[in-house]
C-alpha cells in the first residue's frame, strides 16, 4: 500500500459529460470519455483518503484528495 512521501499516478476522467477543472481563473477541460494521468506525491494520510500534491497546478491549486 502506498505511504506518505510516495509518488503515484492520479487518473482524472471526464466521465460521461466531460469536466472543467479550475478555480474561476485558469482551467483545463477533459472531454467526455477522455482521461489524463498526472503524477503526484502523497503528502498526508486523511484516513480513507490521501492528500496528493500534483506535479501540475490549475489556477494555483495543485492538491487533491484521492480515495485509498
Amino acid at each position: 500500500m502506498p505511504q506518505v512521501g510516495d509518488t503515484i499516478q492520479v487518473q482524472i476522467s471526464g466521465g460521461d459529460k466531460g469536466i472543467n477543472l479550475g478555480n474561476g481563473g485558469a482551467s483545463i477541460g477533459i472531454g467526455a470519455g477522455a482521461s489524463m494521468s498526472v503524477p503526484g506525491r502523497i503528502v498526508e494520510d486523511l484516513g480513507s483518503h490521501w492528500k496528493v500534491e500534483l506535479s501540475m497546478s490549475i489556477g494555483g491549486a495543485n492538491t487533491v484528495n484521492v480515495a485509498k
